[in-house]
């Protein structure tokens, strides 16, 4: 079996080196992923070669690379805002 990891990256060139050995593993062209992603196509070579993109385009690509929409959730406003409210919902969900 062939090892397509790569250390922990450390640099934004290693992210890249990584971003561009995965869409090239799944077979996608940056074209495919910036469509899947809704970003500009350049933002995907921009990763892949080290340089900087915006935050939500970087989780975008590693959405599609991934098929894992982490960081989709990031900001969003959680549920419940302190351990007394899962504490309270877990005793509901239990009563049940």
């Amino acid at each position: 079996m062939t090892d397509y990891s790569l250390p922990a990256p450390e640099s934004m060139a290693e992210i890249g080196a990584r971003a561009k050995r995965l869409r090239n593993f799944l077979g996608m062209s940056p074209e495919e992923v910036a469509a899947r992603a809704s970003i500009p196509r350049d933002a995907v070579l921009q990763l892949e070669a080290g340089g900087a993109v915006r935050l939500d385009a970087a989780l975008a690509i590693h959405g599609v690379l991934s098929n894992d929409a982490a960081g989709a959730g990031l900001f969003t406003t959680p549920r419940l805002s302190s351990i007394d409210a899962v504490e309270a919902f877990e005793r509901r969900r239990l009563a049940r």
